[in-house]
This record gives structure tokens, sequence and C-alpha cells, in this order.
């Protein structure tokens, strides 16, 4: 994985804060019947799941530039490493009658810290 300069990063998470703000999703939320921490969780993640994108995009564009299919490929296993054991997680919990809140518990603890902290970092943003 390619380290994201600190200060691209948050300058990237000021514009989708900003972006998010003013988009007719962020007004049309406050209109619902959700409460505050409902509303307040599906901002961040709105956020989050924009900022991401945009990460991911940047580091392909880097990778590209570089032309390594090495890079290129360690990526692409990274990520579905990433999804195949969120994948097991997710049925694991569907089949077994283990309480929610430990099935939760067992797939934050695969969230990666850097991504733990890009919601946090969102989550001030938003403030």
């Amino acid at each position: 994985m390619i380290i994201i300069n600190t200060k691209f990063l948050k300058a990237t998470i000021e514009q989708e804060c900003r972006l998010y703000k003013n988009s007719e999703e962020y007004k049309k939320l406050d209109t619902c019947s959700f409460s505050e921490n409902e509303k307040t969780t599906i901002r961040i993640l709105s956020v989050y799941r924009n900022t991401k994108e945009k990460l991911i995009k940047r580091e392909i564009d880097l990778l590209k530039k570089e032309k390594s299919i090495d890079k290129t490929l360690q990526l692409l296993f990274e990520q579905s490493r990433d999804i195949i054991s969120l994948e097991s997680e997710l049925f694991k919990t569907a089949r077994s009658e283990v309480i929610q809140d430990d099935a939760l518990n067992a797939y934050c603890g695969m969230i990666s810290n850097d991504n733990i902290d890009l919601l946090e970092l969102i989550e001030i943003e938003l403030e």
C-alpha cells in the first residue's frame, strides 16, 4: 500500500466534508426521522466512502504512473484478502447463534487502524 501524505489526506477529508455538507443528501437527512446518532453515522460513512474512493483512485493512478505490475498486483491481493475476510466473518455471523455484539466486535477487530483513524478524522471534521 502506498503511504498517503498527511497533508493530502487532511485536504481530501476537508474537501469531501465540504462537498457533502452542500449536497442534497446531507440536507434531506435533517428531515428524516432517524436519531441524531443514526444521522451522524450516515454522514460519516458517506464521507468515508467518498474519501476512500478518492484515495484508492489516487493510489491506482500512482501505480499506473510507476508502471509497476508487482505493486499493482500486491494492492489487488491486499484488497481481495480484506474482502474475503469480511465475507467470511459475515457468513460466520449469519450461520451462528452468537450474540450480534460479539460478531460485530469480531468484525471491528478486522478494520485496519488506518481506516479507523480515517473515520475518526472525518467525524471530527463533520462536527
